[in-house]
């Protein structure tokens, strides 16, 4: 774990490949927003004191969804678990950077959201959500 001032911290050490070492699921399907077609839309959680959920642009059906595991079990899932993996690299990454800068300490949690999703969505997702 690094410790990243007193409100900021970010675990960088993946247990097994959907959750950190406290056993908190990195993926989460946010169930209090239904999509137009059916699905819910799955968040990555960022650890910041409270958790800070990030769009990932990924939606799935209940039935898609393990929710202990954290991670999609049908349909497309290979392919967007791997991108969910993808997604939550370059999270981990762009907090390095920032940190790395000296930029992290100075962003209120609306900023860190905002350069977390501009960050991790360059050139991902350029046609649009996927979803299964």
């Amino acid at each position: 774990m690094y410790n990243l001032g007193e409100r900021w911290s970010i675990n960088l050490q993946i247990f097994g490949k959907y959750e950190n070492s406290n056993g908190k699921k990195l993926f989460k399907l946010d169930t209090r927003r239904k999509m137009d077609d059916g699905t819910y839309p799955i968040k990555i959680a960022v650890s910041y004191g409270t958790d800070l959920y990030l769009s990932t642009g990924i939606s799935v059906s209940k039935d898609a969804w393990n929710q202990e595991a954290g991670k999609v079990i049908s349909g497309n899932a290979k392919r967007l678990n791997d991108t969910l993996s993808t997604l939550f690299c370059r999270v981990q990454n762009e907090v390095l950077a920032l940190r790395e800068s000296g930029r992290f300490y100075e962003l209120s949690r609306k900023r860190l959201t905002i350069a977390l999703r501009f960050g991790i969505f360059i050139g991902v997702c350029d046609s649009g959500p996927l979803s299964s």
